[in-house]
């Protein structure tokens, strides 16, 4: 497991700070398995989100429904399946409970 950085390269620039990569772990079912034990960890510590692409057109939602400022998540086929953090605080908290 590893976190990145975002720049200005990455989707979610701006609004995340970093973002966790689902690990390829065989067989490929095990690291889904993890991906989402990971998003049911944020989900259980922050909070309902949202997948990164709907905080792109937040504006249809004025930011009401399952908007979260700690975490996101992406399953995107091209990028693969990220966890997206906010700040060092969401990211130390992570890393504690999955390193």
């Amino acid at each position: 497991m590893k976190i990145i950085t975002l720049d200005r390269r990455h989707r979610g620039y701006g609004i995340w700070k970093y973002y966790i990569e689902r690990p390829y772990i065989q067989p490929l079912v095990q690291s889904r398995i993890t991906f989402y034990r990971w998003r049911e960890w944020c989900w259980e510590q922050w909070g309902a989100s949202k997948e990164l692409d709907e905080y792109t057109i937040d504006d249809l939602f004025d930011g009401v429904f399952s908007s979260n400022e700690h975490w996101c998540w992406s399953n995107n086929r091209n990028h693969g399946s990220r966890i997206y953090l906010k700040n060092d605080a969401a990211a130390a908290a992570f890393t504690l409970c999955w390193l």
